[in-house]
């Protein structure tokens, strides 16, 4: 018989260890009902279920996503339920007018209404918004628009003799014409003097990778002369559609004009004749300054409908017709204005309904994208409870067990300790 090591006791007080432990763990599942509360309870079941909950989540907040792109829709097309409305009160008007037993002072009468309705149409594409982000226009107005071309068409001109100017100079001092050139080298030499000439005067090169650095030599790729121009203080202004938005007076900063048909197809930029060693040639081009002054805008951007991050797979583009504003006229001594707004009210009212059309499929689309995310939802909630929530009904069974476990370690621990006990028996 042994004192000092109490081999059964020892082996009690592990078994009473490791069940009060489980005992623990036990309450701890039941009290939060998940089966994982932490890594080491199922590490790989944690990762499965940490990504099942990202997805759950993100399309929770897609589908919120959709019932704000269709309540800007509903804006959109309400909108243009009283545009239509208007469009067809113009069109009376115009049908009016067009008959013969009007004088011109009448026609002027009916005028006055048809530019009213006139302007209130160009109110509304201006004002209809949804959390302040137009949804009638592309961010600019049609009146801003056509201030904003006139704008650049007068500065492109004087731009381009400028331009013109910098690089003949530029080029006569880069290059020489031997006296002894022959007739053919005269001409080709005097070809490329104006094919500088003319790509300076165009001043267009790609927008990507466009830098202040940019040589001039990128627009004489045929000819492969770098003729010492360098491209100074071109930034690329962000605009949609080719549209530039309001253009203020020209001033000192250099920025650069987007154009085209594709959005930052071209650069219109600033040229600035320098030598290599950063003196000018000639005077610089005017430059105009570009002030981004217009709102967000729906139309022609992407609704994010999904819970990761792949363009036109995640997300829509929402995209439904124009709106141009109404120019016509139905005064005049004869009935010919008249008869021309008829046409130009069909033509409005058509785009009105083409674009609401293009709108109701557009929600039609988002409400089967909000019934396809609820059930996507449900089923990936389901799949992520069946891996992290607890089974209460195998955990309290499990509980009941260990419960008892630890109140019989308990006992057999009282036993193991008064076992040694004997040992007394033996110095009496």
């Amino acid at each position: 018989m042994r004192i000092n090591n109490n081999i059964s006791s020892l082996h009690t007080q592990g078994a009473l260890f490791m069940n009060n432990r489980a005992v623990s763990n036990d309450l701890e599942k039941l009290s939060t009902g998940l089966r994982i509360n932490r890594a080491s309870d199922d590490a790989a079941g944690l990762a499965v279920s940490e990504g099942l909950r990202t997805q759950v989540r993100g399309a929770q907040q897609a589908k919120r996503n959709a019932l704000d792109g269709i309540s800007a829709l509903n804006i959109a097309e309400g909108a243009m339920n009283e545009l239509h409305g208007i469009m067809q009160r113009q069109r009376e008007l115009a049908i009016q007018a067009s008959t013969s037993t009007y004088s011109e002072t009448e026609r002027n009468y009916m005028q006055q209404e048809f530019q009213a309705l006139s302007d209130e149409i160009e109110r509304i594409i201006e004002e209809t918004n949804f959390n302040g982000i137009q949804l009638l226009t592309d961010g600019a107005t049609p009146s801003a628009r056509a201030a904003n071309m006139e704008d650049i068409r007068a500065w492109g001109a004087a731009g381009k003799t400028l331009a013109r100017e910098n690089a003949a100079t530029a080029f006569d001092a880069a290059f020489t014409l031997s006296a002894d050139a022959t007739a053919s080298q005269q001409r080709d030499f005097f070809a490329l003097r104006d094919a500088v000439m003319n790509a300076a005067a165009e001043r267009t090169v790609p927008a990507t990778g466009l830098t202040a650095a940019t040589t001039l030599s990128v627009l004489l790729t045929d000819t492969g002369i770098d003729h010492g121009l360098t491209l100074t203080g071109a930034t690329v202004n962000s605009v949609v559609g080719g549209v530039v938005h309001r253009v203020a007076a020209p001033g000192t900063q250099a920025v650069a004009v987007v154009a085209g048909a594709d959005v930052q197809s071209k650069v219109v930029a600033d040229f600035r004749a320098t030598q290599s060693d950063g003196t000018a040639w000639g005077t610089a081009i005017p430059t105009l300054r570009i002030e981004d002054r217009a709102v967000g805008q729906f139309n022609g951007e992407h609704l994010w409908i999904g819970a990761n991050d792949q363009r036109n797979v995640d997300s829509i583009l929402i995209e439904y017709g124009a709106i141009d504003q109404v120019n016509a006229r139905i005064d005049g001594s004869n009935p010919s204005n008249a008869i021309d707004a008829i046409s130009a009210m069909d033509q409005a009212i058509e785009q009105v309904s083409q674009a609401r059309a293009d709108i109701g499929a557009l929600v039609n689309r988002l409400e089967s994208t909000i019934n396809n995310l609820t059930v996507s939802i449900v089923n990936q909630q389901a799949a992520e409870s069946q891996i992290r929530d607890v089974d209460f009904a195998s955990q309290a069974s499990k509980f009941t067990t260990n419960q008892i476990l630890v109140q019989s370690a308990t006992s057999m621990l009282s036993q193991a300790n008064a076992s040694t006990q004997g040992v007394l028996a033996l110095l009496r």
